[in-house]
């Protein structure tokens, strides 16, 4: 019986060895390279939205060279946009308002759906100084790091996306000159 037990043993020492020389660096490697291509997808999507705010337009080549710029690293991206269109409404303002003033103004909001039907219909949308434009990215499945965590801590999926970044800005131009 003594052999039995030995050698269990020693099966259990080689898997924790190996988990320990071939997990530990995968899980190590891994993390690193969802760190980078985060930071990567965070300055493609600030370039982005600095492009667009700086320009007034929104130009359906840009979107999609955003596109696969999001996806160089060879995962799938779910990219949510939003603009806010400032909507002065000068029935409502008396002639000493000043409409530049915040606070007197109102916004509403396009999302991607109809930014993206916009964009097949006219290929551009032109925005005017004060429209403020908005970009979500994050990861459509879990990267070999996610899973990786999610074996070895428990993590639901759901709860964290590591590929993810936003960013936002008011136009500073009016995109129709």
């Amino acid at each position: 019986m003594e052999g039995i037990g030995g050698a269990l043993s020693t099966a259990f020492m080689y898997i924790l060895a190996a988990a320990l020389m071939f997990g530990v660096p995968l899980m190590t490697l891994s993390s690193n390279n969802d760190d980078i291509a985060q930071m990567s997808l965070q300055a493609e999507t600030q370039e982005f939205v600095d492009t667009v705010t700086s320009t007034g337009v929104l130009a359906e080549a840009d979107y999609a060279a955003f596109e696969q710029a999001a996806s160089a690293d060879g995962t799938a991206k779910e990219i949510e946009m939003e603009i806010k269109v400032l909507d002065e409404n000068p029935g409502k303002k008396t002639t000493q308002a000043n409409y530049k003033k915040y606070g007197e103004n109102v916004f509403y909001s396009i999302y991607s759906a109809q930014i993206d039907d916009t964009l097949a219909k006219n290929g551009s949308i032109t925005l005017k100084q004060g429209d403020m434009f908005s970009v979500s990215v994050k990861n459509k499945y879990p990267t070999l790091g996610d899973t990786l965590n999610n074996f070895f801590y428990s993590v639901p999926q759901s709860a964290a996306y590591s590929i993810a970044s936003q960013a936002s800005a008011y136009c500073t131009v009016n995109g129709d000159l």
